[in-house]
């Protein structure tokens, strides 16, 4: 009897640890990035956040913003994009047990500053494609390497960032 109550406790034991290790295949996903925006004419500092619904382990409904320029302040070149906003669905595949591979298909609103009027902008709306790898550093915690292209202002972003599922 002891001995059956002794390997019972130490499958219980055994089955909680493996599940705690195990990382998170729903829940809600945040995180943030910050990279380098090569557009037509120049380059510059981007500042990116990401907040999602992780549905199961390769798929994500995911919303995003992401800034151009210096620290939240828009770029100041006339026919440049200052800021984007968009949502995506975001599909993974694992290569390794901690590493996966992720590309994100989009559509969002890019504010550009306008040529013609000083001071003044207009909106475009653009698809946007996005491929990447994470690296999980916990359970919860990931860190990401990004490459981000906005479709119809041929504009390229090169990101590192951090995620956190609940």
């Amino acid at each position: 009897m002891k001995t059956n109550v002794l390997a019972f406790a130490m499958t219980i034991l055994l089955a909680a640890n493996v599940a705690a290790a195990e990382p998170k295949t729903s829940g809600i996903v945040i995180g943030n990035d910050i990279g380098r925006i090569d557009i037509p004419s120049d380059a510059k500092a981007s500042y990116g956040a990401m907040l999602g619904y992780r549905v199961n382990q390769h798929f994500a409904v995911v919303g995003f913003a992401r800034s151009f320029g210096d620290f939240l302040v828009d770029v100041q070149q006339d026919g440049a994009p200052s800021n984007h906003v968009g949502v995506g669905a975001l599909g993974s595949v694992a290569v390794h047990e901690r590493v996966k591979l992720y590309g994100i298909a989009g559509i969002g609103r890019t504010k550009v500053r306008d040529d013609r009027r000083a001071g003044s902008s207009h909106h475009i709306n653009e698809a946007s494609a996005s491929l990447g790898m994470r690296f999980a550093l916990g359970r919860n915690f990931g860190l990401k390497l990004e490459h981000t292209a906005l479709l119809d202002s041929s504009v390229h972003i090169n990101s590192v960032g951090v995620d956190y599922q609940f």
